[in-house]
């Protein structure tokens, strides 16, 4: 049985969507913290916090409960909400309704999502979607394949229901298992979102698709980014960007290179700006990887990518 007092546990991969349906029956509103040791080294996914209320799942992300982390997570899945209108409508609206009181956070939060809906910067549909996705997402990642423990953590804020529906985790816990075939289904030609589309232009003139859909496809593949990338730019669910490239892969008109591990790839910088070198370093470090060496004016930096070193 599951206590607040003993309840730090130790998981094996496949086994956490049980003890989710445990955790559910025994403690159906509680705040949890999963850690996974293999991915210690990769920024922002060391960790899972997951919020249930009433057994329904309410909170699901990478780090804590807060308003950065929505808007975070709408910018990812509604492209529109990345503009510079709704980014200035933010800041006045931050300025309006200052988070002030902790105790009141949740209250504070639900009255700023209001305002979004009120000025027609997101609807309930768009925003009650957009965290869907991202709790799929965080599924694929941590429930199935990895190891890890457990942590039961002191509720964020007294109630957090009000704030979000919340989804039914039993309905989470069987679309997170159908997307895992699915992902299995796509490995043969999918074997990383990390991997970066060459478009075949050979055969792409020699299809059927259109001058519109030629262009549409030269656009998606134009700059070098990764199909991760790729997915965030559209604000798709990563799953259906797999798709779409696993048909073009199939029919041969784009083909998918990585970055090969025990590959090294070097990176020299040279400038004595140290706020230039200092903005280099969030950018790098923002990829999820991390400086290892700096020295002097002459800055050669060795830079370490989900344990793989290259040099570019």
């Amino acid at each position: 049985m599951i206590t607040p007092e003993s309840c730090r546990f130790k998981f094996q991969a496949q086994e956490l969507p049980q003890r989710l349906r445990q955790i559910a029956q025994e403690l159906p509103t509680s705040y949890w913290l999963f850690e996974f040791p293999e991915l210690s080294g990769i920024a922002g996914k060391k960790a899972w916090h997951l919020v249930l209320s009433r057994s329904q799942v309410v909170f699901s992300g990478n780090q804590q409960f807060s308003w950065q982390w929505f808007l975070e997570c709408f910018r990812r899945y509604i492209p529109r909400f990345r503009g510079e209108l709704v980014r200035s409508a933010i800041l006045q609206l931050e300025q309006q309704l200052p988070l002030e009181e902790p105790e009141n956070l949740s209250a504070l939060l639900f009255d700023r999502l209001n305002q979004l809906y009120q000025l027609n910067l997101i609807s309930p549909n768009e925003s009650r979607q957009a965290l869907w996705l991202s709790l799929l997402v965080d599924c694929d990642n941590y429930l199935f394949d990895r190891a890890g423990y457990a942590d039961f953590m002191p509720l964020p804020m007294p109630e957090i229901q009000p704030l979000i529906a919340g989804f039914d985790l039993e309905k989470v816990l069987a679309t997170a298992k159908e997307r895992q075939i699915e992902w299995y289904k796509l490995q043969s030609l999918i074997s990383s979102m990390e991997s970066f589309p060459m478009l075949n232009a050979q055969a792409v003139s020699a299809t059927t698709l259109n001058f519109a859909q030629q262009q549409r496809l030269q656009a998606l593949v134009a700059e070098r980014k990764t199909l991760n990338d790729i997915s965030a730019e559209l604000g798709q669910d990563p799953l259906e960007t797999a798709k779409l490239f696993a048909q073009l892969v199939s029919k041969q008109l784009v083909t998918l290179t990585s970055l090969q591990a025990g590959t090294s790839y070097e990176i020299f910088v040279v400038d004595d700006s140290q706020i230039l070198l200092r903005r280099f370093e969030n950018l790098v470090t923002s990829w999820g990887m991390s400086i290892s060496m700096i020295s002097g004016r002459d800055i050669p930096i060795l830079v370490t990518w989900s344990g793989c070193r290259y040099r570019r």
